[in-house]
């Protein structure tokens, strides 16, 4: 009984002490490896860290002062045409006064209004000034200057001011309000002017570029195309006026971008900006440069000055 309890107590020793001498070799081996592995990757890495730390006994010598730099040559039509005519848009500033009726006295029905006149006499009133901006074209070295009517529409007070930065007075030579063109005067000489195109030759999808003051930012380019000829607004009736015979464009048009031109791809100008759909995006108008030119034609005939 005694002898065979031994031979099991020797048996079982004998299979734990087997389980703990395989784990210890295999933990070597699987150790040894790991190790192998690692040196390798460190040699590596070394031999790599010395490549980039001592690029001259891999890679030749550059130096950098003889090499020729150039520009990137190419260059859209868009650009130079913006370029042609940029240093002819000018912003606009315009003051008017504006005559106001107290609105406590601001009667909307005649039989009241006679009513309370009999009593009190000319109901009072009130006289602020407004100011507003727009934008213009030069289209002379002497100082002439393109825009729209409803821009400088009542102003008693108008500065322009250049792409240099100058500020100069302006005055109106004259003014159609049905054409909502109107011609502008300052004294200067040898100014940047605009080239005018002639807005019968142009052709529904070709490049348009607005260029104008909006909100005040000067000299803002936008582009689009002409999307279509020859548009009249009757629904569109400012100040008495009925728009007939407009480009339309898709190029953005905004408040303060009134009076600038409207180039074509060669830099000459094809219309001056005039009126935007509110309610829509992408739908703007401007007369025709044609148009402009008969009008102003007849204003430096009669060369009169307000």
């Amino acid at each position: 009984m005694f002898k065979r309890e031994t031979k099991l107590f020797y048996f079982i020793l004998g299979i734990v002490i087997g389980i703990i001498v395989s784990y210890y070799w295999a933990y070597n081996i699987t150790l040894n490896k790991v190790k192998k592995e690692l040196n390798l990757t460190k040699k590596k890495d070394n031999l790599q860290l010395s490549c980039i730390s001592q690029p001259q006994n891999i890679l030749p010598q550059i130096n950098t002062k003889q090499i020729e730099y150039k520009s990137y040559g190419y260059r859209s039509n868009l650009v130079g045409a913006i370029k042609k005519v940029s240093n002819a848009v000018v912003n606009i500033s315009i003051k008017r006064r504006i005559r106001v009726h107290d609105p406590f006295f601001d009667f909307h029905d005649d039989f009241f209004k006679g009513f309370f006149q009999d009593f009190f006499g000319n109901f009072p009133t009130q006289d602020y000034e407004q100011s507003s901006l727009g934008s213009g074209l030069i289209i002379s070295s002497d100082g002439y200057i393109i825009t729209n009517e409803h821009v400088v529409r009542n102003a008693h007070n108008i500065e322009v001011k250049l792409a240099d930065g100058r500020k100069l007075p302006a005055k109106i030579v004259g003014y159609d309000a049905d054409a909502d063109v109107a011609l502008l005067k300052i004294n200067s000489i040898n100014l940047p002017c605009a080239v005018l195109g002639n807005s019968d030759q142009l052709v529904v999808g070709e490049w348009a570029i607005a260029v104008g003051n909006p909100f005040g930012l000067n000299h803002t380019v936008t582009v689009g195309v002409i999307s279509a000829k020859g548009r009249d607004l009757p629904g569109v009736r400012g100040f008495g006026r009925i728009y007939k015979g407009l480009i339309q464009t898709d190029a953005s048009i905004n408040p303060g971008n009134s009076g600038g031109p409207l180039v074509n791809e060669a830099g000459e100008v094809v219309g001056i900006n005039t009126a935007i759909v509110v309610s829509a995006q992408g739908i703007g108008f401007a007369i025709p440069i044609n148009t402009v030119k008969k009008v102003t034609d007849k204003f430096l005939e009669q060369k009169r000055v307000f």
